[in-house]
């Protein structure tokens, strides 16, 4: 069981058996391991219970058609609670060297760091009820805190996207006529109908979408604030779910919205970047080849290799105290790390397991300060931007690199990387290295996947309309006044949208007009919008006409 196993990676990490991960100590590869295991019994257990509810259980039967609720419910309120996480890992915090003060200090017992047996069915010990406390309260704060966001965000995608309906010909334009999508989702399917046809399969299993053109959207059809809609009401829900799964660092808020918030702000710095990258196929399956491209790519500074340092900003000098564990991890040598240093302008000198620094041509205390942060933030080794690089395998025995970090450009230029199969979550990188159609391919992308990993189904095509509008103008744009907002013609729909003021004061300065195109500026003025029912114009005939002022005379 999980218990037995956390036991015997502790006894191999006191008996210097455990070996550390590419890119870890071995400490935390020890805290990672642990991790991992105690997370995998929620995972077993939901799959046996699963297997021994009835398909007529009232409980499993709601969870089932997805109207509220999910195994790990379940699994908590008559099994047991599990894993309780604080910010995505195991609480360590609280008194010295351990989280309460009945627990032995440096204990790595699972319930000493938020491990609990007990479910709600049968209640909770003093000790685990506190550790699923500091849980809950993570994620009820993380929750008030974002629900305004949520709002926020649906609101700027609207507005960027609101004119966009599809034309006679099932192209997707804009106000201006401005062409977004030359056929409406790639396949002019419209996703409600589509949803329909796959409940409605035939006895062969093949449903008829596409027959005599049924399921084809209709022209006129608001196709960008339909899109606005399918990805402003899952993004809601994944906050309002967080209360259910309490604690659970796979349920946790971090990648959901957050994420989503990131791809439509089109933000330069994602706060978790990442990168998958595969090896040439020649050397995918050779473990040593592996890691000596992650020594490439993980990127080592100084601070990485020191346990401690002393300033004494006075006679400007530094003492690092190396840690050799980690130069043994890295593979690295102290001279190595003097090597770095002098080559920054300062003076070092190796006294055991001290590096005494001593910087030159500085005199004022602020410029010998921002030199010992410096020389301690030197590269040694390394891609920029790569903090960490771990080896991964696939089930058939391939080996492919996960870092923390992202830098393609570097990242390609080292020998034995597939460049045809290098993967980043940093979208504004993808787009200068591989271009704009790389990035909106990218964004739609991400955006299904971190709305399909919280539970939730949307349609590619509402996706690929945000993705279109963002990089319509031949580079990423967010959905803000900064972006997309702010590049709309109409003055109207500016001033309706954010800062009305400053609109209207810097239009009448500059004599605009507004062709009242789009549906903001028409909602605002009292008159029909061009799309939905609005887009069919009614024409009369003139003998037609002349024959109705003559009967309106009679």
């Amino acid at each position: 069981d999980a218990k037995s196993k956390v036991r015997a990676l502790i006894k191999s990490y006191k008996e210097n058996k455990l070996e550390a991960l590419p890119g870890n100590t071995r400490k935390e590869t020890l805290e990672l391991l642990i991790g991992i295991t105690l997370r995998e019994t929620r995972i077993t257990a939901s799959k046996l219970l699963r297997k021994m509810l009835s398909n007529e259980n009232n409980a499993n039967l709601m969870s089932w058609v997805g109207a509220r609720g999910n195994v790990i419910n379940f699994v908590q309120t008559i099994m047991f609670l599990g894993q309780q996480d604080v910010r995505g890992r195991r609480p360590s915090r609280g008194y010295n060297r351990r989280v309460l003060p009945f627990f032995k200090k440096g204990s790595n017992n699972p319930a000493a760091h938020g491990f609990v047996d007990s479910s709600f069915m049968e209640g909770m010990r003093m000790d685990e009820y506190y550790m699923h406390g500091m849980g809950s309260r993570d994620s009820s704060v993380s929750k008030q805190l974002i629900v305004p966001v949520s709002g926020y965000m649906y609101r700027r995608v609207l507005n960027a996207v609101q004119d966009f309906y599809v034309d006679t010909n099932l192209r997707v334009r804009d106000a201006s006529g401005s062409l977004i999508q030359t056929i409406y989702g790639g396949d002019a399917i419209d996703p409600t109908k589509e949803l329909i046809a796959k409940i409605k399969e035939s006895p062969g299993g093949r449903h008829t979408l596409g027959a005599e053109g049924s399921y084809k959207v209709q022209p006129g059809e608001a196709v960008g604030v339909v899109a606005a809609e399918s990805i402003g009401e899952p993004s809601t829900q994944m906050i309002l779910r967080t209360f259910h799964s309490a604690g659970i660092s796979s349920a946790v808020i971090i990648t959901g919205l957050p994420r989503i918030l990131e791809i439509l702000d089109a933000r330069k710095n994602p706060k978790s970047p990442l990168m998958h990258i595969n090896l040439d196929k020649k050397i995918e399956k050779d473990y040593e080849k592996a890691r000596e491209i992650i020594k490439k790519i993980e990127n080592v500074k100084v601070s990485n290799v020191i346990k401690d340092f002393s300033e004494n900003l006075k006679s400007g000098t530094m003492v690092l105290e190396l840690d050799r564990d980690k130069l043994s991890t890295y593979e690295l040598t102290a001279r190595s790390v003097i090597s770095k240093i002098e080559a920054y302008g300062a003076s070092a000198e190796l006294d055991g397991d001290q590096v005494k620094v001593k910087v030159k041509g500085k005199s004022d205390l602020k410029s010998v300060r921002t030199a010992f942060v410096d020389i301690r933030d030197l590269r040694i080794s390394g891609v920029p931007d790569i903090e960490r690089a771990i080896i991964e395998k696939t089930e058939d025995g391939r080996f492919y690199i996960t870092t923390i970090g992202s830098n393609i450009a570097k990242v390609l230029e080292i020998e034995g990387v597939d460049k045809d199969r290098v993967y980043s979550n940093n979208i504004l990188e993808i787009m200068n290295v591989y271009g704009v159609e790389a990035a909106r391919n990218m964004i739609a992308r991400e955006l299904s996947s971190t709305i399909k990993e919280e539970g939730f189904t949307t349609s590619f095509r509402h996706l690929s309309i945000v993705a279109d509008a963002m990089t319509f103008y031949g580079s990423v744009k967010g959905v803000g006044r900064h972006g997309i907002a702010g590049m709309k013609e109409s003055v109207f729909a500016k001033a309706a949208f954010e800062e009305t003021i400053k609109h209207f004061v810097n239009a009448a300065i500059a004599g605009k007009k507004d062709v009242l195109a789009g549906v903001s500026e028409n909602i605002l003025i009292g008159k029909q919008i061009s799309v939905g029912t609005g887009f069919v114009k009614l024409g009369v005939k003139k003998e037609d006409m002349e024959k109705i002022k003559t009967k309106g005379k009679k």
